[in-house]
């Protein structure tokens, strides 16, 4: 298997796909898909799993996840980045690296394992880290920073947020590190979590997973440039099952977290607060909800992570013509800044974008929806729904003949108008769609919203 093949295998067993949704992850060709795919199936078929199939246009993984842990421990492959985390947590785990062992446990040349540990060389040196060759028996670390000690737990925890899409022989050596229950820890850490009022999150409850096994290898280590006073929280301090070192740290996130101060890179979180701030610009508005404007710049901060630490764990996304136009923006901005965001999570921005562009732009919006046929019972079901959607615009419905036979035009109270026949009047929508679906209408409503928003998009009759 190669990288490639390892990076298509990881998105089917997530979710299936076309050759286009593919190549937005992985700049490749639609033979080279094909190429790979067939490549993934000769090493399904040879285990006797069941191949990959291609339905509807659309590839599909066919095992359940039971067989998808079987399956990866049949696999030997690592690709490149994973090597250079093999060697990195392995080589601050155990303390020493022999490379010629290490090149027979990944079954790669003695250039390979080279590059490779260049690579982890260069990650210790920037950290202020030292390594000592001992003749004979390999590298030695000589002096572990503190940077280091945090960087071996977002390691971690970028493996345990991936929830098992590695191989051997990662797998094992993070199964030999992360000795702790993470089911017991789940419920723990989320007691702690919600008893704070702090907002689960999965990189925030990885981290602080991963802060205890970083504890017990390394002790107490600082986890932070600046010191801040706070009360240990109760939970925490009542836990027998904690070491204290753990203790200290873990108070010392959970209370950063309580309090929203940022604990993660200043270079990530210096372009979470550009994008967001472009964002704002581009969609011209001023105030934003505060728990959408927290979940706009956590989606933000989770897509920069997760693309920076090589986290390709995605969610698939149907996508309206709104959707694809606003990605579309949202492309523009980030290349502007020159960051790079999954797909998949350019598209969960675009579904808060839209909301924040509805609420403000739909404020004390009257939209009219004459419709041919009505019928009282359609008339409350109708605007029910449209009212929990849209709860401060002032949405009447009526008859469209009515409007037609009085030869009634006094619409000019009205923002907008939606229709199933002509009527010469502006900001008037005449539609095909079937006004008896909440969903194309609420297109139609959305659209609107957009278009306010962007002059440049228009709405395609259909």
């Amino acid at each position: 298997m190669n990288t490639t093949a390892a990076t298509i295998l990881k998105l089917l067993f997530q979710s299936p796909m076309t050759d286009e949704d593919i190549g937005e992850y992985i700049k490749i060709e639609k033979a080279g898909i094909y190429k790979n795919i067939c490549l993934i199936n000769d090493l399904l078929e040879k285990y006797n799993f069941k191949k990959i199939e291609k339905i509807q246009k659309e590839y599909k993984m066919l095992l359940t996840r039971n067989e998808r842990e079987k399956f990866y421990d049949k696999i030997e492959f690592l690709s490149l980045d994973e090597k250079i985390d093999y060697l990195y947590i392995k080589f601050l785990h155990i303390g020493i690296l022999n490379l010629e062992e290490e090149k027979k446990i990944l079954d790669v040349s003695r250039s390979t394992i080279t590059r490779t540990f260049k690579e982890v060389k260069e990650i210790f040196d920037g950290n202020g880290s030292k390594i000592e060759y001992l003749h004979g028996k390999g590298m030695k670390l000589v002096k572990i920073s503190e940077l280091e000690k945090r960087e071996f737990c977002v390691k971690i925890m970028k493996f345990l947020m991936m929830e098992g899409f590695y191989s051997n022989p990662l797998k094992n050596l993070i199964e030999e590190i992360t000795s702790i229950e993470i089911e017991e820890r789940f419920r723990k850490i989320n007691e702690i979590f919600k008893k704070n009022e702090i907002l689960f999150n999965f990189p925030s409850f990885f981290f602080c997973y991963a802060l205890e096994i970083g504890a017990h290898k390394f002790g107490k280590f600082k986890l932070f440039e600046t010191n801040l006073d706070f009360i240990p929280c109760e939970l925490i301090e009542n836990e027998n099952k904690f070491c204290l070192e753990y203790k200290s740290m873990l108070n010392n996130l959970i209370y950063r977290l309580k309090i929203k101060e940022d604990w993660t890179e200043k270079e990530t979180i210096l372009k979470v607060e550009k994008l967001y701030k472009k964002i704002k610009e581009k969609i011209d508005i001023d105030y934003i909800d505060p728990k959408t404007k927290e979940m706009l710049i956590y989606n933000i901060y989770l897509g920069l992570f997760k693309k920076e630490k090589n986290i390709l764990k995605i969610k698939k996304v149907n996508m309206k013509e709104t959707d694809q136009f606003l990605t579309n923006e949202i492309n523009i901005l980030i290349k502007d800044l020159d960051i790079e965001l999954y797909r998949s999570d350019m598209l969960i921005l675009t579904q808060i974008i839209k909301k924040i562009i509805i609420e403000n732009k739909l404020k004390k919006i009257n939209v009219l929806i004459l419709i041919n046929e009505l019928t009282i019972n359609h008339y409350f079901k109708l605007l029910h729904d449209l009212k929990k959607r849209y709860p401060t615009a002032n949405l009447k419905i009526d008859a469209f003949y009515f409007y037609k036979l009085n030869g009634i035009q006094n619409f000019t109270d009205y923002h907008l108008v939606i229709g199933e026949d002509e009527l010469e009047i502006q900001n008037y929508k005449k539609t095909n769609i079937n006004l008896f679906s909440l969903n194309e209408i609420q297109d139609v409503i959305d659209n609107y919203a957009i278009e306010k928003t962007f002059y440049n998009f228009k709405r395609k009759n259909k």
